[in-house]
């Protein structure tokens, strides 16, 4: 049987992988059947092989400036399409995790270049909600009218849950199937005491850590830090004094004594510090898609706090795999039990690590998704 040739598509930096859009992509493309091309936007243009073998192919938007961006993207949608022309793919995969916009145009570029691959739409979020949250009238009206577009006219479209899928039925009466987010469960737990020991050395991060990862700039990241550092974290301490909260992905605009906060680190250094830290927390209000923060801290094994937001969307049972609290209270005091009960912090851990590696590791979503794409062709 002929192998499969896949190019996937994503408006932003996959590799190497700095946030959770960009693991998700990188892996994805990583376990793809057959011969896989990964075009992304980056700060450099490049033709390379990584690691893993995977042939990646890195353009340059236009400018920083969104205007000048804004006006340089029919070019750029033009070369990425003539670059998928030159491959010859089976399937082409659009990576969601970006304004819906760039996707609805680059699939009308290759629908007019009447290729017989079929295009596919992962949905990393609902951008519509995301885009309602933060933006005006027209951005929204946009998003919603390229969404509910491309969702209708792919070949074959992915949500991320069976919440995201059941928001796209109400909004556009289309039911995308399930590519969930999953997590890379060997890299977090072939780890050596060694480099637990330099991270620990090099952040300074002790026994009680509390730990959270992402961009401040992002509006349900931000709304969490200021959470954790503003109404949780002040509580946690008239208790639990030699506790710690460590936020890494971005600089914040706090200092406390408490606080610990590299801003960006090293991709390979993450696992490490994951399993360093006593809590993982994901104390998310607003957004869309499922956290992939909360699966990586479960590989990890280590407990975790959400707010029921946050763990949308997730095959979570709390008391069994997962804590959740609502406010700030209920938030701190989830702390607090697990900082001082190593018995139910190590239950929840475990249980968190059981569940990921059964529902959540690659090996599992990827077989199922191949399957697809090889009855799709």
């Amino acid at each position: 049987m002929k192998s499969l040739k896949t190019v996937l598509v994503c408006f932003y930096e996959a590799y190497p992988a700095a946030s959770g859009s960009a693991s998700v992509t990188y892996n994805i493309a990583k376990y793809l059947q057959g011969e896989t091309v990964l075009i992304q936007l980056g700060r450099q243009k490049s033709h390379e092989c990584t690691e893993d073998g995977l042939r990646l192919i890195t353009l340059v938007s236009a400018s920083d400036n969104r205007l000048q961006k804004l006006r340089g993207l029919f070019g750029l949608i033009k070369e990425i399409a003539e670059i998928i022309k030159s491959t010859s793919p089976d399937t082409i995969i659009l990576e969601g995790g970006s304004w819906v916009l760039y996707h609805w145009l680059l699939f009308r570029q290759l629908r007019r270049q009447r290729s017989d691959a079929k295009i596919v739409y992962h949905a990393h979020n609902v951008e519509y909600y995301l885009r309602k949250e933060k933006h005006g009238r027209i951005v929204t009206w946009v998003t919603r009218w390229a969404e509910r577009r491309l969702l209708k006219e792919a070949d074959l479209s992915f949500a991320v849950s069976s919440v995201d899928s059941a928001q796209f039925a109400k909004l556009y009466k289309v039911s995308p199937e399930l590519l969930p987010n999953g997590v890379d469960y060997r890299r977090f737990n072939k780890i050596m005491e060694k480099e637990i020991s330099a991270v620990k050395s090099e952040y300074g991060l002790e026994d009680n850590v509390v730990f959270f990862m992402g961009f401040y700039l992002y509006k349900p990241n931000r709304e969490a830090i200021d959470f954790l550092v503003e109404e949780v974290m002040p509580k946690v301490i008239l208790r639990c004094p030699n506790a710690k909260l460590v936020i890494i992905g971005s600089k914040v605009p706090y200092s406390n004594p408490w606080l610990i906060n590299p801003g960006s680190v090293p991709y390979e250094h993450v696992p490490a510090i994951c399993r360093s830290c006593r809590i993982g927390v994901a104390p998310i209000f607003s957004g869309s898609g499922t956290r992939l923060k909360i699966l990586e801290y479960m590989a990890a094994g280590k407990p975790v706090i959400s707010t029921t937001k946050g763990a949308e969307g997730l095959n979570v049972i709390e008391g069994t795999n997962i804590l959740l609290a609502d406010n700030a209270d209920d938030f701190a005091d989830a702390v607090i039990r697990l900082l001082t009960d190593q018995d139910l912090a190590a239950s929840i851990g475990e249980g968190g690590r059981d569940m990921v590696n059964i529902n959540y590791s690659w090996e599992v979503i990827m077989e199922d998704f191949n399957k697809r794409l090889s009855a799709l062709k």
